[in-house]
């Protein structure tokens, strides 16, 4: 399900957070498809779907419980691992972050991505060597990050 297009999530993400009517939103798609997700324990559209959900109400502890499952069902994927490592950076997990993050560059040891979250919870950890080394790896990530302005 995720496949890579985390610029894009991100912007889809703001665009749906920033509607009027996002809580509204947000709490009609928790209903629906935690409903439906008790029917279906494994289903995999409705565990991106949720984690999202919550990522945008800022729960990261449930965002993070939903992806933690993602990585799961799907351990050779490494973009959920990355909205894993975020929703745990945003709880202050910065060593279990980093630990998912490890995995994730197992995985795909040249995913900018991976590198651009590397870097940044290296940093976090006071690890700026690494951090530094990280960064150097994302040089596409990192123009893109600017163009969205972060």
């Amino acid at each position: 399900m995720n496949l890579g297009q985390l610029g894009a999530a991100y912007d889809q993400i703001d665009a749906i957070i920033q509607d009027e009517d996002y809580l509204e939103f947000a709490q009609d798609m928790q209903a629906k498809y935690i409903a439906l997700l008790e029917k279906d324990t494994t289903n995999i559209l409705y565990l991106n779907i949720l984690g999202l959900v919550e990522w945008g109400l800022a729960n990261y502890g449930q965002a993070s419980r939903y992806f933690q499952q993602l990585v799961a069902l799907e351990p050779g994927n490494v973009w959920v691992r990355l909205f894993l490592a975020v929703t745990l950076w945003k709880q202050d997990e910065h060593q279990q972050a980093l630990e998912v993050l490890k995995a994730a560059h197992d995985l795909d040891k040249q995913n900018q991505y991976t590198h651009c979250l590397l870097a940044a919870v290296y940093f976090e950890l006071r690890n700026y060597i690494r951090a530094a080394y990280h960064y150097l790896k994302c040089p596409d990530v990192r123009k893109e990050m600017a163009a969205r302005g972060f």
